[in-house]
């Protein structure tokens, strides 16, 4: 079976995503809410940018990108830097369009620290409410 192999030396956010897409198409886009609404009109979603309304989503790590993950099943990237949530599955319909905040785990710098030492993207993952002990004894297995 083929390794599939990380390049970054952090995990992948949202802004990873918007730098990528900047190359690909010539865009120039800024910021992470450049980067939803974008997404947003290719989708046929109004996104109205300001603040966060809703229920909150939790970020996670899987294949190493951070994520969060609707109630209705999309997941998106999320960054960071900017830390909101827009589903292009459903386009925040509970929020009528409205970014979400995402909240972050607060050791997230450790669950960075030890995911990096694994060099196939597949074992890159963390889930919300796992342990960063838990994470470390299945790393060392």
């Amino acid at each position: 079976m083929r390794k599939i192999k990380a390049e970054k030396e952090h995990l992948q956010t949202a802004k990873d995503l918007r730098n990528k897409l900047n190359k690909l198409t010539g865009s120039n886009m800024q910021t992470h809410d450049d980067l939803i609404h974008k997404l947003a009109t290719q989708n046929r979603f109004v996104y109205v940018p300001g603040k966060t309304l809703g229920k909150k989503v939790y970020a996670f790590v899987d294949h190493g990108r951070w994520v969060a993950q609707c109630e209705c099943g999309g997941a998106e990237s999320v960054d960071l830097d900017s830390p909101i949530f827009f589903c292009c599955s459903c386009g925040n319909r509970s929020t009528t369009g409205r970014p979400r905040e995402v909240i972050f785990p607060k050791e997230k710098e450790r669950i960075e620290s030890i995911l990096l030492k694994r060099t196939d993207l597949r074992w890159k993952n963390w889930k919300v409410g796992e342990s960063v002990e838990s994470l470390e004894m299945e790393y060392s297995e």
